[in-house]
């Protein structure tokens, strides 16, 4: 996530417009991964108020989204290390009676259940790769590995997914 050079013409958008494009995107990124809509929102929050206190420096690099999923990634990592570990709370079991349709919730659940046998490192690859769109060389900088270990994580994934009867 290099700084974009002096030479190009593109000016820096405000935080405020970024954190309306990216925030949504982030906290279900971010869900994909705790598996708890306020854990995801705490770590969204997090990382977007690190990349908010930088953003001078940030707003200028080639990629500050890649950035500011990397600050999530790492906020994440030390959540999942038992650092920020929660319990699971209340609001985040569905309420009684709620209008979901059956069939969804059913889908619902065996992807929740299909992801939760992924490793972390193949939650976060497939996450940001098929679900978020990045590269593989995004994808690897943001996570600080290489791209082939990428490529490998969201195979890896991928069959493990298709075992379950998702397709990714």
């Amino acid at each position: 996530m290099k700084p974009v050079s002096s030479s190009t013409d593109r000016s820096p958008e405000s935080f405020e417009v970024f954190f309306g494009r990216e925030y949504l995107r982030l906290v279900r990124a971010l869900h994909l991964l705790t598996r708890a809509h306020a854990d995801a929102e705490d770590l969204a929050q997090e990382a977007m108020t690190r990349v908010c206190e930088r953003w001078e420096r940030i707003s200028v690099m080639d990629s500050p989204e890649g950035y500011v999923y990397r600050v999530a990634m790492n906020a994440f990592r030390r959540w999942a290390g038992g650092k920020y570990r929660k319990e699971l709370r209340l609001e985040d079991v569905p309420a009684p009676g709620t209008t979901e349709d059956l069939a969804e919730a059913e889908v619902r659940m065996r992807i929740h259940a299909a992801l939760s046998d992924l490793s972390q490192e193949q939650r976060e690859a497939i996450m940001l790769v098929s679900w978020l769109g990045f590269s593989a060389d995004e994808a690897g900088e943001i996570l600080d590995i290489e791209p082939v270990s990428i490529r490998t994580r969201i195979h890896r994934a991928r069959e493990a997914l298709r075992e379950g009867g998702i397709e990714w």
